[in-house]
């Protein structure tokens, strides 16, 4: 490429493919642990997603580093694809196909997850307000309480 091509103010197709890479890859990682947060919602099991989920929070800070970088090269998408060469545009756009394959498993599984853990918050409610319902039961049907000694009293009277 010259000085006046349209990546030069982006960088060079290798910089372009190499931070398209490095987004694939943390895609992947961030795609492995959608897959551990759906067995860990299966399971009912909250305690380990908190951890889950700062590792997932730690994945897509570096992705947001790598999307910075990627900025200069969407402003002129179209034409610092057209100026590639036959074998970088198809790995552009391999990695692109990619990475958007990833990114839509991994909304398809944290919209799952979300329903499950709001079936299982309103399932958790329910349970409750039965708990608490049958615990009035119990109690009308209990033995009586004795009175209540009064707190005051009237001395003059």
């Amino acid at each position: 490429m010259t000085a006046s091509s349209p990546t030069s103010a982006a960088g060079s197709p290798d910089a372009l493919i190499e931070l398209l890479d490095r987004q694939r890859g943390l895609y992947r990682q961030l795609h492995a642990l959608a897959q551990q947060q759906g067995a860990i919602v299966d399971a009912g099991d909250p305690d380990p997603l908190l951890s889950l989920l700062a590792q997932r929070q730690a994945l897509v800070d570096r992705l947001g580093a790598i999307n910075q970088q990627l900025e200069p090269y969407r402003d002129n998408w179209a034409r610092i694809t057209a100026a590639l060469a036959p074998a970088q545009r198809q790995q552009v756009g391999q990695l692109t196909a990619d990475i958007e394959s990833l990114r839509n498993e991994i909304l398809k599984q944290d919209d799952r997850d979300c329903r499950l853990m709001q079936q299982s918050q309103s399932q958790t409610g329910a349970e409750l307000g039965r708990v608490a319902r049958a615990g009035l039961a119990v109690r009308a049907y209990g033995p009586p309480r004795p009175p209540v000694a009064p707190r005051f009293h009237d001395a003059k009277g």
